[in-house]
């Protein structure tokens, strides 16, 4: 199975091997000692990887001596047999085989060693860069060889690379790690690792480094990070503006979701008004610590631009200022806040101290018009990139919305107040007029004097004790300042008569009610207080007037009301007799309960007029009587 080529003479063999590559010569040597020799060393530096076997029947002469000098594979001696010949050949082959597979390997792995994309370095058992495959753009004009990877990795991340050496060697393990390094040119470059160890013999000997570059990977994602966390706190943004109409929790929000993403020393919005051409300080928040921002005095907007927020809103667009006090000398005014919270005007403020030296300032803009500017205030210098600007700025968008809905609430409530406050001087007017009616009244019935005052107090603290809604208690008020307005219209003679009345007269005399209710349900705002002057008269029995009602046909302000003035008639004096005694007129509301007057608001009543006033506590009334609107 093998093919033999046979050469006589040195040129032969020496032509021989320059077309064909044998992977076994045989050599005599008796006959020509010295041309053996030199053929040996000739073709032994043409086929370094060839196996050599000398054939001698003296293998004691010099010329076997220099020969196995020169590295031959075996010797064979005349008289020799095909087996032992064989067995030989055998044995030089199959070691030429086994060196050529481990030779095209070594030149394989070199091969994909430098064309490898990624650094491949073998760290010495001191951790220095012993061989590279090749010298990377990011160390090139560096000294690498000899050198540890310490040198070149970004100080933070020292602790991360030694730590990852440490478990390679100490757990026999393959291990990986990410690190940051500085190339030669200042860039910050994001490299993977992966280690491994190199053994030799059994133990190791250094360790392996395959370092790849993935600092466009490291961008995307802080790229993708970015836009995420721009999308959440525009959501989390939109949500808080549509959630409230005060302005101020929308700017508490929006500092705590800027803080969270960039250097946030002191976060502030201001507005601009565009006919005083002033800009107020509407938030501000230094070291986390809210400001108020009342003492603040407004700045005036330069009209060219100069200074910092007047720069934003002439221009409508952003700045980045990374050195903030060097721009602030092109300002008239500069202001400085105190850690206390106050406000002070600096001319000249301490290289060391504490200031804003990095800000970033945008446009708050609704309409194509610019509202306001929000600044994001760094004591670092070089402290916000691009991404950071890019990051305000479409906050802005959502705050000049916020804003603006912000503005119409509070001209919508300015509005609300303004009307509320004419309403209540209006009222107060008509309520100012009721008195005068009533005032006119008790001049004319003398004997009636300080009634309307007495019974109004007491229908506001039935009305309290019985549930009736706060804001229905003014139109009970109302109704029982005018219950008897209706005897405006009684002649003299009939309500000032000192004698009995006439069948007639007393006919008159009971339609003051109804007199009360023809003239004053032709004022609107008054229709909610009928049921007291024109029914109060009414009994629970129905033997009232002035249309008889009886029981809950008569409406619930005038049954309390009716409690209400018979026992102010019979507490004080009149022309006619004395004011009864306190027993006695509980004891006459106990007889006419069910009579002539509601059973369950008497019990209220006497209990509201006989308990201790300091230590009043609300009786449960029956479903029927709370916050009941039967008028």
């Amino acid at each position: 199975g093998y093919q033999v080529l046979a050469a006589s003479s040195w040129r032969e063999a020496r032509a021989q091997i320059t077309i064909d590559l044998p992977e076994l010569v045989m050599v005599s040597v008796d006959e020509a000692p010295l041309w053996a020799l030199d053929l040996l060393w000739e073709l032994k530096e043409n086929l370094p990887n060839a196996e050599f076997i000398i054939v001698t029947r003296d293998p004691a002469q010099p010329v076997v001596i220099d020969a196995l000098n020169v590295g031959v594979s075996g010797v064979l001696m005349y008289p020799f047999d095909t087996t032992k010949l064989l067995s030989l050949v055998q044995s030089c082959l199959s070691e030429y085989r086994k060196l050529e597979s481990l030779r095209r390997s070594e030149e394989y792995y070199k091969t994909v060693v430098t064309t490898a994309p990624d650094v491949i370095i073998h760290l010495d058992q001191d951790g220095k860069i012993k061989d590279i495959n090749r010298i990377p753009w990011y160390l090139s004009g560096r000294k690498v060889l000899g050198s540890s990877p310490i040198s070149f990795i970004d100080e933070d991340y020292h602790e991360v690379y030694l730590a990852t050496v440490e478990r390679v060697i100490a757990n026999n393990s393959i291990e990986s790690c990410e690190y940051a390094l500085h190339a030669a040119n200042g860039d910050l470059v994001w490299c993977e690792a992966n280690l491994g160890p190199i053994r030799k013999f059994g133990s190791i000997e250094g360790v392996s480094l395959i370092m790849r570059d993935v600092t466009r990977r490291v961008e995307y994602i802080a790229e993708i990070e970015q836009q995420r966390n721009e999308l959440n706190m525009l959501f989390e943004l939109g949500k808080k503006v549509n959630a409230t109409l005060n302005i101020h929790e929308v700017y508490d929000h929006l500092h705590d979701q800027v803080s969270a993403m960039m250097d946030c020393s002191q976060f502030s919005v201001s507005s601009v008004n565009p006919e005083t051409k002033m800009i107020c300080c509407e938030y501000f928040v230094n070291d986390n610590v809210p400001v108020d921002v009342s003492s603040f005095p407004p700045i005036p907007l330069n009209p060219e631009g100069k200074g910092t927020q007047s720069r934003v809103i002439v221009s409508g667009k952003p700045m980045v200022l990374n050195d903030y006090q060097a721009h602030m000398r092109t300002s008239k005014k500069k202001f400085m806040v105190r850690n206390d919270g106050s406000l002070h005007e600096e001319e000249e403020i301490p290289d060391d101290a504490d200031v804003p030296r990095s800000a970033i300032i945008a446009p708050m803009i609704f309409k194509g018009d610019v509202v306001g500017v929000i600044q994001v205030i760094s004591y670092r210098l070089n402290a916000y990139s691009e991404n950071d600007l890019h990051l305000l700025e479409t906050a802005c968008t959502q705050m000049a919305v916020a804003s603006n809905n912000a503005m119409l609430y509070r001209r919508a409530q300015d509005e609300i107040q303004e009307r509320i406050q004419t309403q209540r001087e209006l009222q107060e007017s008509y309520d100012s007029t009721l008195r005068g009616w009533v005032a006119a009244l008790e001049r004319r019935e003398k004997e009636t004097a300080g009634h309307s005052k007495r019974v109004t107090e007491l229908t506001m603290r039935f009305a309290t004790r019985i549930n009736v809604a706060q804001e229905e208690r003014i139109h009970f008020w109302r109704g029982a300042l005018l219950h008897d307005i209706g005897k405006l219209v009684i002649p003299d003679s009939i309500l000032l008569k000192q004698d009995s009345l006439t069948e007639t007269e007393w006919a008159i005399m009971k339609q003051h009610g109804e007199y009360a209710y023809e003239w004053l349900s032709s004022i609107d705002y008054l229709k909610p207080v009928l049921a007291i002057p024109r029914y109060h008269h009414e009994r629970w029995d129905g033997s009232g007037y002035p249309r008889g009602l009886k029981g809950e046909e008569i409406p619930l302000p005038a049954r309390m009301f009716a409690i209400i003035d018979v026992y102010d008639a019979l507490m004080n004096d009149r022309p006619y007799r004395k004011a009864w005694r306190t027993n006695k007129v509980i004891e006459y509301f106990h007889e006419q309960t069910g009579k002539l007057f509601d059973p369950m608001l008497v019990d209220v009543f006497i209990e509201m007029i006989t308990e201790d006033h300091k230590s009043k506590r609300l009786i449960p009334m029956p479903a029927e009587l709370k916050i009941k609107r039967l008028w």
